[in-house]
């Protein structure tokens, strides 16, 4: 037996596993690969078993949001400005203003004569009890242009046919940045 050749092999495999190991994900796919193949003996348990692991370590719900941004433009939607939701206002005596926001991005604080009905809540007969018809204008907001609060809710409004729907992207927080006022929220 060639023992030179055998202590090479061996080298170069605990040189390969060194260098694997650096990497933390490689390394928990190394440890799986060895766990699944004795224990399963298949390799379908040690794909799913890495996806698994690495959703779990790169994947955050909490990141879901983080950097999250809503789109520029939204199909059916009238995008308006702080300044044009003043015109909307004395424009429209039957306006309505939908507050999107959850209970954890609300402040207390929204838009004089807003309703607050979160995106999850605004459903088909929601729309219809605040409205007369599908003619009806409605003014939907967010906590900010990041929020998918406002944005979902008024996707939502365009999907049920509503044919004036104005979205207010900037939310709230550019509501208050342009100093226009503000009331306690209504529930």
């Amino acid at each position: 037996m060639n023992h030179s050749f055998m202590k090479q092999s061996f080298m170069k495999q605990s040189v390969n596993k060194i260098m694997r190991t650096r990497d933390i994900r490689q390394h928990l796919a190394l440890r799986l690969n060895e766990w699944t193949v004795t224990f399963w003996g298949h390799r379908r348990w040690q794909v799913m078993a890495a996806m698994l692991i690495w959703s779990c370590l790169v994947v955050s719900p909490a990141g879901a949001q983080q950097g999250w941004e809503a789109p520029p433009l939204l199909d059916g939607a009238i995008k308006v400005t702080a300044e044009e939701i003043l015109d909307l206002k004395a424009e429209f005596a039957d306006l309505v203003i939908i507050d999107a926001r959850p209970s954890n991005e609300s402040n207390g604080l929204s838009i004089e004569g807003a309703v607050s009905v979160t995106d999850r809540s605004l459903s088909p007969h929601t729309l219809a009890a605040m409205t007369k018809d599908k003619f009806t204008p409605l003014l939907i907001y967010g906590a900010d242009e990041h929020s998918i609060h406002g944005y979902k809710a008024a996707r939502q409004a365009v999907t049920l046919g509503y044919a004036y729907v104005f979205w207010f992207r900037g939310g709230l927080q550019e509501w208050l940045n342009k100093g226009m006022p503000v009331v306690r929220a209504q529930k």
